[in-house]
């Protein structure tokens, strides 16, 4: 059975607007819209621009599982640095090491679960993949 999928919600934004730029909001209306129409999202997935304590609060606070890029940065390295757990797996024919750990906004207690990817270098002459050292 073949399924034909659309958009959902569209809206307009002048072109030189960063793409983080009214997320929470744009993503609150949409929820409201299809709410209105009796339509239950139960998954959303979105880029790093998604990454933002409050998309994330929004998907949580309306009970949808939430899949979100998370944007690279020195506090996420130094936090999963220490992991040694990794798993091999096949991801789209190519071999990646894959983690997860729990990770917060700052000071605040909720925390949510990471799943981290990473690529082993193929000389094997591995640096800290986090550090660079």
């Amino acid at each position: 059975m073949y399924r034909t999928y659309g958009a959902v919600h569209l809206e307009n934004r002048n072109g030189n607007t960063p793409a983080r730029y009214g997320q929470v909001e744009t993503l609150s209306r949409c929820l409201t819209d299809l709410k209105e129409q009796n339509i239950t999202i139960s998954a959303f997935r979105g880029d790093s621009a998604s990454y933002q304590k409050e998309v994330l609060e929004l998907m949580d606070t309306n009970g949808i599982r939430f899949y979100v890029r998370m944007q690279d940065f020195k506090g996420i390295r130094q936090t999963f640095a220490a992991i040694e757990d990794w798993q091999t797996v096949l991801i789209n024919g190519h071999k990646k090491e894959v983690a997860s750990g729990t990770y917060s906004f700052g000071k605040d207690p909720k925390k949510y679960r990471v799943v981290i990817t990473c690529v082993k270098k193929k000389d094997n002459n591995q640096l800290d993949a986090f550090e660079g050292q």
